[in-house]
């Protein structure tokens, strides 16, 4: 329960700053993932979070800085409070719903490519994690 509240809380401070600036704080990323890394199971908390960040490290290599280094950092966080399993499944759903919005916007007429992926890496983890309370998908 404690995760969720931390979670959440460092989530809205970090979403409302990448939808603003198009920068998320490190430290908010930083100190969320420390206080969910004591009051959870750490090592599980820490690999889980680890593995997160290098696929996404991969994602911005492969897709010529598509992704910026504070998503990077984010997901690291997104991975410690939902677990591996989840984590990947988060930032899948993370990602249909950005490609859903970036859609939108191109037919609406805008022509900026950039769109912040915090708030749709928020959703998708903050998503599975409910959805895994409702009908367990991970036990």
């Amino acid at each position: 329960m404690a995760s969720i509240i931390i979670f959440t809380g460092f989530s809205i401070l970090i979403v409302f700053i990448d939808v603003k600036i198009m920068r998320i704080p490190l430290w908010a990323t930083w100190l969320g993932s420390f206080l969910i890394l004591v009051v959870g199971t750490w090592y599980y908390s820490l690999l889980s979070g680890l593995c997160l960040a290098l696929m996404m490290s991969f994602t911005r290599f492969i897709s010529n800085k598509g992704l910026g280094g504070g998503d990077i950092h984010y997901s690291f966080f997104c991975g410690c409070f939902t677990g591996l399993f989840l984590g990947i499944l988060g930032m899948w759903v993370a990602a249909t719903l950005a490609i859903a919005f970036f859609l939108i916007r191109r037919f609406l007429g805008h022509k900026s490519p950039k769109i912040p992926f915090a708030p749709f890496m928020f959703l998708g983890s903050i998503v599975v994690y409910l959805l895994n309370i409702y009908k367990p998908i991970v036990p």
